[in-house]
């Protein structure tokens, strides 16, 4: 795993061997294969609970023996373009018309390469307990001590296929403080062990921009 030098940022890489002279070669001339991605949101102050979002190619067979075309992170950042255009050509008809279509083509074409469908995971916001006069989340029992690291993750809330299929507020990924020097990590499908493990892993990173 390595990670930015705020320490928002961490990317989960899969270091097989790969015999393939077609590769897809980064600078190092190691082939692209990442298992996911954990991004921090900056939060200085500690006044609320630290955020995070996991991007991770869903599990697949076929997949699992190709080559990443692209990093995760410019997926999703194209991802994030086509959003914004499509915003864009809803709320302003001269700008669908003139602007948009050759630009959505490239973003759409880009997608249209066969690889693991990308999944956006977000922290379940937790709720303010007056009556604790602290941030809680509902953790069925599985953790027993109130932590920074204690968080859930689950499907992002503006992907209505994705939340259909695995629910809006089902947990795939839950990590919290047990004792002293035990935490509980429980995680479902399509999350991989390893994928999961990473993920919980970074909580304990040290990070220059988050509490």
């Amino acid at each position: 795993m390595t990670s930015n030098f705020s320490g928002t940022q961490f990317t989960m890489h899969d270091y097989r061997i790969d015999k393939s002279k077609k590769s897809n070669k980064k600078k190092n001339n190691e082939p692209i294969h990442e298992l996911g991605v954990v991004m921090y949101e900056t939060n200085l102050t500690g006044r609320v609970p630290n955020s995070l979002r996991a991007l991770v190619p869903r599990w697949d067979e076929q997949y699992m023996d190709t080559e990443q075309t692209s990093k995760l992170m410019e997926r999703w950042q194209t991802i994030k373009a086509h959003t914004v255009l499509e915003k864009r050509k809803l709320s302003d008809k001269l700008l669908r018309r003139k602007k948009t279509k050759a630009q959505e083509t490239k973003y759409s074409a880009v997608e249209q390469v066969e690889q693991a469908q990308l999944l956006i995971l977000e922290t379940k916001k937790p709720e303010w307990s007056d009556k604790l006069n602290a941030w809680t989340l509902n953790f069925n029992g599985r953790v027993k001590q109130p932590s920074k690291r204690n968080f859930m993750l689950v499907i992002q809330q503006d992907d209505q296929t994705l939340v259909s299929e695995f629910g809006s507020k089902k947990p795939l990924l839950r990590f919290g403080k047990i004792s002293k020097d035990r935490y509980a990590l429980d995680f479902s499908y399509p999350l991989s062990p390893v994928q999961a493990m990473g993920i919980a892993l970074t909580t304990f990173a040290q990070k220059l921009m988050v509490t």
